[in-house]
């Protein structure tokens, strides 16, 4: 998922994160909440002389997958055995 960061480096906005970069720029660029934030944390933060002044950053983090996900990857990535440790409730 990618996320938000401000100057300090914390995350703003979406706790959860945005499954495109798109979305998570779109938010940076409209008038709301997230942006009053970002420029809020760049007024506060008292930046050296010559330095470069980053607003805001969006990156990529990995997000732990769930066990439904770790299934779906083992029975596609071998069919065969994942066939062979199917059991059936009923």
């Amino acid at each position: 998922m990618f996320f938000i960061f401000d100057c300090n480096g914390d995350i703003v906005g979406n706790a959860k994160g945005y499954k495109t970069h798109k979305g998570a720029q779109t938010q940076c660029e409209k008038q709301g909440k997230i942006r009053t934030a970002i420029f809020a944390a760049h007024h506060l933060k008292e930046w050296p002389v010559n330095g470069i002044k980053h607003l805001y950053s969006i990156r990529w983090v990995d997000q732990p997958k769930s066990e439904a996900m770790r299934a779906f990857h083992a029975a596609f990535n071998n069919p065969m055995q994942s066939l062979n440790n199917l059991t059936i409730r009923g």
